[in-house]
């Protein structure tokens, strides 16, 4: 067996292979965050397609079938307010 010294090639070539190593893994990790900010992105824009498509329209739709009814029938739909008033107001007393 051969002895190693601290100046022997052998710990300059372990020295160079933990750098490779280190670089290695940067780049995995870099890698990493630019597939995470790419798939946060996506998913970005799909959450907004979903919440226009399925919150904005049916509450638009509500809101204005709402406004409708009540210049239809603004008697009824002011006792409605007034019966969902006293609820809610009922509720929320101290």
């Amino acid at each position: 067996m051969a002895d190693q010294t601290p100046g022997s090639g052998s710990s300059a070539g372990s020295a160079s292979s933990a750098h490779e190593q280190a670089d290695e893994h940067a780049t995995i990790s870099s890698r990493a965050r630019e597939n995470a900010r790419y798939v946060a992105s996506k998913a970005s824009g799909a959450g907004h397609d979903v919440a226009r498509h399925y919150v904005q329209q049916p509450a638009g739709d509500l809101v204005s079938l709402l406004r409708d009814y009540a210049k239809e029938k603004p008697d009824v739909a002011a006792l409605w307010c007034f019966a969902f008033g006293i609820i809610v107001g009922w509720k929320m007393k101290p």
